[in-house]
């Protein structure tokens, strides 16, 4: 009898600690991950799932998008075989599936990589390349000189190495030749440049605005030249990305609604041979902006986010009706409630007193398309 008992309470605890390893397992969620998968010639998908593994990321986003990814197993590694019948050694008998993940700002290579871990925030990017003729563009400086601006392209990668025995890891940097650079403005405007010997390419008479930035280039085996890893939304014409003035905002302005000079009366006493004197005084003549009661515009004063958005809503016609906003003086409610209506201030949590910095900058002009 005591046997017995004594059985069933084994058999309990066994059970009782089987639930609990299968609860823990279960509490155990899967990082969220961006990935990309780029062929040779295009993206065939991205977008952001819960995984793992590098393969599991792969596998699952390739299903979400249609895609066809066969996975071959072998004695010495894992590779991809074909991703929608594009296999390894496809262009002129040349290229392989590769891959890398970006790891908190850091680009992590591993022969291996199939296989690698991920962390919850990290980028998983397959490419079809070469390991000799394809490089991986993981940084994009911005230079400015006047009107001028230099786009430096180069690598950074973090290489694990286990040939000694022991788990070691280099990081290299590498300047990227040959790769085609486009400069792209919000109206749709482009410039494109070639990089140097040094991974810079120049751009000449650039004005001020908001641009956006990537690079792309094939070898002359018509493999991919560089993996494109960064696609760069910047100001240009900006003095301190942390504090855009009441000048840099109007010369933004003014070049991405392409205003030009009118007849109507200007009543601005402070803007005489400022930077961004024709763009302050084009937005004043169109009625745009108007200065202080004082008659004076301080070009070099930091502009808030009232500020801001009071100007951007003169664009639209204005609410017929609305309600008073608690905080916001009675000179600028009716103007805050047409930017809301129109969505200027669509996913903006900064307050009202808040000065625009480059990033709140983008994404008020992005609202206003």
């Amino acid at each position: 009898m005591k046997r017995a008992l004594l059985l069933k309470l084994l058999i309990l605890i066994v059970a009782l600690a089987f639930l609990g390893c299968v609860a823990v397992f279960a509490a155990v969620e899967e990082p969220r991950v961006d990935v990309v998968i780029e062929s040779y010639d295009k993206t065939l998908a991205k977008g952001s799932v819960s995984a793992s593994y590098f393969s599991d990321a792969v596998q699952k986003l390739g299903k979400e998008n249609g895609l066809s990814v066969v996975i071959a197993k072998t004695l010495k590694e894992d590779e991809i075989y074909s991703i929608n019948e594009i296999t390894n050694n496809y262009i002129n008998g040349t290229g392989k599936w590769l891959g890398f993940i970006i790891h908190n700002g850091k680009l992590i290579q591993d022969e291996n990589f199939l296989n690698m871990a991920l962390s919850p925030g990290d980028k998983v990017v397959l490419y079809y390349g070469s390991k000799t003729d394809t490089k991986i563009a993981s940084n994009m400086d911005f230079i400015e000189k006047d009107s001028t601006l230099t786009v430096k392209i180069y690598g950074e990668q973090v290489v694990w190495n286990t040939d000694s025995g022991k788990v070691t890891s280099e990081t290299i940097f590498e300047s990227i030749k040959g790769a085609k650079v486009h400069l792209k403005f919000m109206d749709g405007r482009e410039q494109v440049a070639l990089t140097s010997d040094a991974g810079e390419a120049v751009f000449y008479n650039v004005s001020a605005g908001i641009y956006n930035c990537y690079a792309e280039g094939y070898s002359g085996k018509n493999l991919p030249l560089i993996v494109k890893t960064i696609n760069k939304q910047f100001a240009f014409g900006i003095n301190d990305p942390s504090s855009i003035t009441r000048a840099e905002f109007s010369a933004v302005l003014a070049a991405y609604k392409n205003i030009v000079s009118s007849s109507g009366s200007i009543r601005i006493s402070d803007i005489s041979g400022a930077k961004y004197e024709k763009e302050i005084t084009s937005l004043a003549s169109n009625g745009y902006i108007s200065g202080y009661s004082d008659g004076t515009f301080k070009p070099d004063k930091p502009i808030s986010l009232l500020e801001g958005a009071v100007i951007l809503s003169r664009f639209y016609e204005s609410v017929p009706d609305y309600q008073a906003e608690s905080g916001i003086p009675s000179w600028a409610g009716k103007s805050i409630a047409t930017a809301k209506s129109n969505g200027i201030l669509n996913g903006i949590t900064a307050g009202y007193s808040e000065v625009i910095n480059e990033e709140l900058l983008i994404k008020l002009f992005l609202n206003m398309k």
